[in-house]
């Protein structure tokens, strides 16, 4: 009886690290998709949409839901980071952690946000 238990115990344990494996995964491409961004914008000196579109366009890194920029703009409506300023982007996305798949209906299940940042200098001047 208490082998039973211990393996019901160990059984759930197991299931309950599986089921936490997504947020993990999540996170490493986040971060990877992060560093990529900063490197994008340190080179060209510019955050804008299609800049940041770049990184995620050819379907090998994850895609996420929301990105912030935090730094002193050189041009605020065109996304401009002048020379030697820094910069840190934020990611974030929302993945869902099923908790009960019923049949033929979608999953139910807890929503996490995952975020990653990565920080980086423009490389660019820009004259004017």
């Amino acid at each position: 009886m208490d082998v039973a238990i211990a393996m019901l115990i160990i059984f759930a344990l197991v299931a309950g690290i599986f089921s936490l494996f997504p947020i993990y995964t999540t996170y490493q491409s986040l971060n990877a998709t992060a560093k990529q961004m900063a490197h994008v914008v340190e080179v060209c000196g510019q955050a804008d949409s299609a800049t940041l579109a770049l990184v995620t366009s050819n379907g090998k890194l994850l895609a996420p839901d929301d990105t912030t920029i935090e730094t002193t703009w050189y041009n605020a409506s065109q996304k401009k980071i002048q020379l030697k300023t820094p910069f840190t982007i934020t990611l974030t996305k929302q993945i869902l952690i099923p908790i009960l798949k019923p049949v033929g209906g979608h999953a139910i299940g807890i929503k996490v946000r995952v975020s990653a940042s990565a920080s980086g200098i423009s490389e660019v001047y820009w004259k004017g």
